[in-house]
């Protein structure tokens, strides 16, 4: 799930449309992009069995070479609650990109058993490209008080294409009880597009898209060289009696693999590297008796997709749509939401109605935040009010 009102209004669109202190765990890459100092406290709730609470802060500090934030996120839920810790840092690259890094400590529990993880997230950021496609004009408002105190200052609306990358929370497994049926953590990656057609201080509109894709490469048992058997080699191809490689040395045992083979087998899992598995409508539930026609297909339909838009309106109101798509998962969310406030005083309120094709199951989720950012209209504020 998103992590507040900002990101879920625009779908999830967020790896290249967001330069807020949600970045510390979105795409730290954008961090330092950010105000000069930034707070946001959110709530969100969301109702199953029974409600789960959702709260997350954070912090942050753009020293202009370099930026930090912290953040704190708890899920209450008597089943299942978790708490997560992460620190994010971001340097410029060029004059038109930045680069982040996430480190993350988390800790969940079921009943009894605690689990304990460390983890980390990597991101990029290039922006500002073809800006000639954008029509730019600070000056469409004269200078009254409410455009002097409350403008746009566009933090988010880069000219032109800008372009986003993470991978996020990769680590190893978390483990409650036993190593051997550890579960991987949601791997993931983003890429984004975002483009802003308009940047004024009267209106300005921005553009977002994201695809996500889990990194876990997930493989069942599977008989490799079809010899009837799940294993019976080393990984060597030598015979041994509890070894659970086949006789060409390829793993034929249920697995994981890490997230750095998962970059590349995720992406191949069901159609080139999987072989003889359920999957895919391969092995028992093949149609026309060939165990290695699995497609490409199948790994697109795994990708999540994010479209947002962002209208900001004098810097005051805005607005944000979006909706993500799913295919994999069968699920359809429709986003909105709205901000009212200064740039350095904003309440953020959104929505994200969900439902899922071929079932009449169907939830909201409904986002709150407060944003408080130190920016150079509030420093005006604070020189008039102690002058």
């Amino acid at each position: 799930m998103e992590f507040g009102a900002i990101d879920a209004g625009s779908a999830g669109a967020f790896s290249s449309t967001n330069p807020l202190i949600y970045s510390v765990d979105n795409n730290p890459a954008l961090l330092v992009l950010g105000y000069k100092y930034s707070f946001t406290s959110n709530y969100y709730q969301f109702n199953i069995i029974e409600p789960v609470e959702y709260y997350y802060n954070s912090v942050s500090a753009n020293l202009h070479e370099f930026a930090f934030g912290l953040s704190h996120y708890d899920r209450k839920f008597k089943w299942f609650p978790t708490q997560a810790y992460s620190f994010g840092l971001s340097s410029h690259l060029t004059k038109n990109s930045s680069i982040g890094i996430t480190l993350r400590y988390i800790h969940s529990r079921i009943s009894k058993y605690d689990a304990n993880n460390l983890c980390f997230g990597i991101g990029y950021y290039s922006y500002n490209h073809l800006n000639k496609i954008s029509y730019k004009n600070e000056s469409v408002l004269k200078q009254f008080f409410i455009t002097k105190y409350f403008k746009n200052d566009n933090r988010g609306f880069q000219e032109g294409i800008s372009f986003g990358f993470s991978l996020r929370n990769l680590g190893p497994n978390v483990v409650f009880v036993d190593v051997d049926q550890g579960d991987p953590l949601p791997q993931e990656i983003n890429l984004g597009l975002s483009y802003s057609p308009i940047v004024t201080n009267l209106i300005s509109l921005k553009i977002g898209y994201d695809f996500e894709k889990d990194l876990v490469a997930s493989f069942p048992d599977r008989d490799i060289d079809g010899n009837g058997i799940i294993g019976g080699y080393d990984k060597n191809g030598d015979k041994d009696i509890t070894g659970v490689y086949s006789k060409n040395g390829k793993i034929e045992n249920a697995h994981n693999d890490k997230w750095y083979r998962a970059l590349i087998t995720s992406w191949a899992d069901n159609w080139f590297l999987l072989y003889d598995s359920a999957l895919d409508g391969i092995a028992e539930n093949d149609e026309d008796g060939n165990t290695n026609d699995g497609s490409f297909r199948s790994e697109l339909k795994s990708i999540t997709n994010h479209l947002g838009m962002d209208v900001s309106l004098v810097g005051f109101f805005g607005f944000k749509f979006g909706k993500i798509f799913n295919q994999f998962g069968g699920r359809n969310v429709n986003c909105w939401g709205f901000y009212i406030g200064p740039d350095f005083l904003r309440y953020h309120f959104s929505k994200n109605k969900c439902s899922y094709i071929d079932s009449d199951y169907k939830y909201d989720i409904e986002f709150h935040t407060v944003e408080l950012n130190y920016t150079p209209a509030l420093n005006q504020i604070m020189e008039k009010i102690f002058k």
